[in-house]
């Protein structure tokens, strides 16, 4: 999936990693991509980057618990990978999909 490549191209790009001109506090994660990968690809962005991350499916109430769990993460002072789309995969995704 190409969800962490775009994180990670976002992440590192000049304007954010040396002159600091985009604030990003976290990121929304899509669960179409979580479904089929799971959230460990999204670990690397809270540990190295101190980014938090959370899935959100597409109906507004999922969207909006996504909203409510990154702030609940950055008032802690906390960058976790969180899922608020547990209903439809794990964090190692969809195992009947990877054997395909």
């Amino acid at each position: 999936m190409l969800t962490p490549s775009a994180i990670s191209h976002i992440l590192q790009s000049p304007e954010i990693r040396q002159l600091g001109l985009a604030q990003l506090d976290g990121f929304i994660g899509p669960a179409h991509a979580f479904t089929a990968i799971g959230s460990r690809p999204y670990e690397y962005f809270a540990e190295e980057f101190q980014k938090p991350v959370v899935i959100a499916g597409f109906e507004a109430l999922d969207v909006m618990q996504a909203i409510l769990m990154l702030i609940r993460q950055l008032n802690a002072g906390r960058a976790e990978v969180g899922s608020g789309f547990a209903r439809a995969a794990s964090s190692h995704g969809n195992i009947r999909r990877k054997g395909w």
